[in-house]
């Protein structure tokens, strides 16, 4: 360890969904974070109903409202355009849900865990709480 005062396993939180991250990771890095931080792993934020929101769809249906707001809709459109660009590319994963067409941005799910949005379900809630214009 290069910063030997640092206390690694209070200071640094790693969080963590699905088996596949787990999976695609070297066996022996995986197991350093494990061993050395405090390793949050939780539900896959691919799916609903296990207390994660499902930040996945195979469907555009929640497109219109992703690209609706004024604020963020060119960030949705740009990381949609990176998205489609890179998917199965060059030996890339080839994400199912993007290639239909859908959205899937499960790895916001560690991020809705860390700021405790433990009402978020879906795709649909995701949109419900932060795709609109805040009131003033």
């Amino acid at each position: 360890m290069k910063l030997p005062g640092i206390d690694a396993k209070t200071r640094i939180h790693i969080v963590q969904h699905s088996d596949w991250n787990e999976e695609s990771a070297a066996p022996a890095n995986l197991d350093y974070v494990k061993n050395n931080t405090n390793y949050h792993r939780i539900a896959d934020g691919n799916a609903t109903g296990n207390g994660t929101p499902g930040l996945k769809t195979d469907s555009d249906v929640e497109w219109v409202r992703a690209t609706n707001h004024a604020t963020t809709r060119s960030y949705w459109k740009s990381a949609r355009a990176i998205a489609n660009k890179y998917n199965d590319e060059e030996g890339r994963y080839l994400n199912e849900a993007i290639k239909l067409g859908g959205l899937n941005f499960s790895e916001i799910s560690e991020t809705c865990w860390i700021f405790e949005f433990s009402e978020l379900f879906d795709v649909t809630s995701f949109f419900d709480e932060f795709g609109t214009a805040p009131t003033q």
